[in-house]
This record gives C-alpha cells, structure tokens and sequence, in this order.
C-alpha cells in the first residue's frame, strides 16, 4: 500500500487591478456623478423656474386688483359710465417700478396709460375675449424693448355692488364697458432663470473634472 503524500501549495498573491481597469472604474463612477448631479440639477431648475413663473402671474394678480379697484372707483353706476377723465390716484403713487397700466374703452379709446412709452400689445382674439366678458387672459408680450407678463380683464361698471373673481380681482355686475390691462417686466425672472441655467452647466462638468482628476 502506497503512502499517500500530502504537498502544500504555496497561496498566490493577488494580483492588483490593471492601471487601465482602474481608469475606466474611475470615469465610470465620475459619469455616473455627473449624470445624477445633472438631473437634479435640472429638476431643481424647472421647479424653481416654475415657482418664478408663479411669483410673476400673482404680481401681476395684485397689479391688476389695486388698478381694477381704481378704475371701478371712477365709474359710474349709470350710463355713459366712463368720467371725463380717470385719475388712477392708487395706481399713480403706488405702482411699482416695471409696471405698465393701460384702460380701454369698448371704442378702443385709450383712457388711461401710466407711462409716456409705447402701449400694451393688445391683440383681436384677447379683445374680443376681454369685451365679451371671458375669464381673465394672461399672455407675454414686449413693451419699449422689454419682455412683460400682461393680464387682460373685462371692466364692468359697479351697477348694483362689486364682487370678485375667482383670482381675487373686483368687478362689477354692469355690461362691458371697456378693458384693463396690466404688464410686469420679465427682466428678473429672466436674469435669475439665466443664472440658474449658468449653474446648471458648470456644476456637473466641475465635478466631472474633479472626480476625473484622481
């Protein structure tokens, strides 16, 4: 019977990773970085773009209730409705800086303007809409060269009271006598969008760097 012999093996070292293994397991995990951290990045900027755009419209809301409850202040119950001339003594000494406030009549006869620049654009459909008593329309448009949020409403002279919308803006219970308009300046939702957008870029390729730079 033959003796069995037990030989013992010497354990091999592991070899360490490759220098080009470990590049790619780099790149891979600052991509992988990059990729999360964009995305974020991007819902944050829509979201916050998204709160601004908010912000604007419920400017432009406040705007056009203080200018409304001006307006309704100067007419009348009865017919010819319209004064000879509307004061606006509200929207005069606290408008502020950025917007514009334009009154219209049923004729188009502009009866109140606060600046001495170009009027509010005023298209066909949103007259028409406006004269025929429709909702509010809120829409964009530019004035002297700026970019401004606008709210066109129907003016209702207060016959029998005034109530609300369902924004919050008085009105009257009359006919249709005319409409209001009221614009905001976009200057800073667009420098703060851009500057957001600017961050958005930089951000992911900084780490990307970074990350890559091990």
């Amino acid at each position: 019977m033959k003796a069995v012999r037990f030989t013992r093996k010497v354990a091999q070292p592991l070899r360490p990773l490759s220098r080009s293994l470990r590049l790619r397991l780099i790149l891979w995990y600052g991509s992988l970085i990059a990729v999360a951290l964009g995305f974020f990045a991007l819902l944050f900027l829509l979201l916050t773009t998204d709160a601004i755009d908010s912000s604007v419209n419920s400017a432009v809301r406040t705007e056009a209730r203080v200018a409304m409850l001006d307006v309704l202040d100067d007419l009348a119950a009865s017919p010819p409705y319209w004064p000879g001339q509307l004061t606006m003594r509200v929207v005069d000494t606290y408008r502020d800086p950025g917007v514009v406030v334009e009154v219209l009549d049923t004729r188009g006869q502009v009866r109140y303007l606060s600046t001495n620049g170009r009027r509010i654009p005023l298209s066909n459909q949103t007259t028409h809409a406006a004269l025929a008593g429709q909702p509010p329309v809120l829409y964009d448009a530019v004035v002297d060269g700026q970019h401004v949020r606008v709210e066109a409403l129907p003016i209702r002279p207060p016959v029998n009271g005034v109530s609300g919308n369902t924004n919050g803006v008085p009105m009257g219970n009359g006919p249709v006598v005319g409409v209001l308009l009221v614009a905001k300046s976009l200057a800073a939702q667009y420098s703060t969008s851009i500057r957001l957008l600017s961050l958005r870029v930089c951000t992911p390729r900084f780490r990307l760097y970074s990350t890559s730079a091990f």
